[in-house]
């Protein structure tokens, strides 16, 4: 049986420290903690830290007899499922941020041969949240590596102060934020051509027109119903990814490529991988020599609004971001053409 008693600060210098002892006997190791005054200033605070001392003796006793700490005040680190946690916090939280880390964290389990709904927190250290940093920064790009383990973290950060982790597991690790990369968009001569263009899939052909003349995302054009249609001709739903509601008047080449109202779901689409290599090979098959992905799509709305200028708050307001300040970073484009005649003025 090996133990350990030791204290150590919290974070951000704060007037408390965090004493505890960990110990490992037969191979299982358990790790039990309170907070205490690093420097009391009266006699309560004193007393407070003398109880916390025996409190701790009283459970390296019990710990040597095999027990678990009696005093509820102690937390032992968790063999509880970090999922459950994770759920809860964000119920009470709503950060809708974190609700897309949680589905990428589920998929990262898979991934991993593990169970996607339980997961035990001593199971999370620094090893495991590298590997789902290494796991997100293969599967998304840009920023949305970073800020997904930043969301990650934020989690960790919330079960350590709630004294589930001994130790903040991801607290040295930093989030990766790239640059994104231009993207490639559609000309409005090459969007002409293709609304003539035969597609392997006309779903995804119809799919795709929606998503160059309104914006929206693979996630919610997949989803998009006829009720979210009015007879008006105007789509009013809710992004899936910002939970921003969108009104987006129909453009007449979409209104013809939607034709006779239906029931349900306005599309049958394959999976997003299928329908992905479908778009490239439509985009291919005219001539078009370019990374063309859903998202570029959404790109190319914006792109098109703006060249005919069309005000940024206008643009945004269609693409369902808060502020003009996302469509600007990451939406401006600037072609040759327009250089071209912005040098000629001279």
């Amino acid at each position: 049986m090996d133990i350990i008693k030791k204290a150590r600060p919290t974070r951000g210098g704060s007037k408390l420290r965090w004493i505890l002892f960990e110990g490992t006997t037969k191979g299982k190791r358990t790790a039990t903690g309170m907070f205490s005054w690093r420097e009391p200033k009266d006699e309560s605070q004193l007393e407070h830290n003398r109880k916390v001392m025996k409190e701790l003796d009283l459970a390296i006793s019990n710990f040597k007899k095999g027990k678990q700490p009696e005093n509820e005040n102690i937390r032992v680190k968790s063999k509880n499922n970090f999922i459950q946690y994770f759920e809860k916090y964000l119920k009470e939280k709503s950060s809708r941020a974190s609700h897309f880390t949680l589905k990428k964290f589920k998929q990262f389990l898979v991934e991993e041969k593990r169970n996607p709904n339980f997961i035990e927190f001593e199971k999370i250290d620094k090893k495991f949240c590298l590997k789902f940093q290494d796991y997100l920064m293969a599967n998304l790009t840009g920023v949305t590596p970073g800020h997904y383990f930043g969301g990650f973290k934020k989690i960790l950060s919330e079960a350590h102060e709630d004294r589930l982790f001994d130790h903040h597991p991801a607290q040295y690790i930093r989030c990766k934020r790239y640059k994104c990369g231009r993207k490639d968009t559609l000309e409005k001569e090459v969007v002409e051509i293709l609304l003539k263009a035969d597609c392997r899939n006309p779903e995804v052909k119809r799919a795709a027109i929606v998503s160059i003349y309104t914006g929206l995302r693979w996630c919610d054009v997949s989803k998009l119903k006829w009720e979210d249609i009015t007879c008006e001709n105007v789509i009013k739903l809710k992004q899936s990814k910002t939970d921003e509601l969108v009104e987006i008047p129909l453009h007449r080449a979409v209104a013809e490529t939607l034709g006779k109202r239906g029931a349900g779901l306005v599309f049958k689409l394959p999976q997003q991988i299928p329908a992905m290599r479908t778009l490239r090979n439509w985009v291919k098959n005219v001539g078009i020599q370019k990374e063309i992905t859903w998202h570029s799509l959404r790109h190319t709305c914006s792109i098109l609004l703006q060249d005919l200028g069309v005000p940024l708050q206008t643009v945004a307001k269609i693409l369902g971001h808060p502020t003009t300040a996302n469509v600007f970073k990451t939406y401006q484009n600037s072609k040759l053409i327009k250089m071209r005649a912005a040098i000629n003025m001279l």
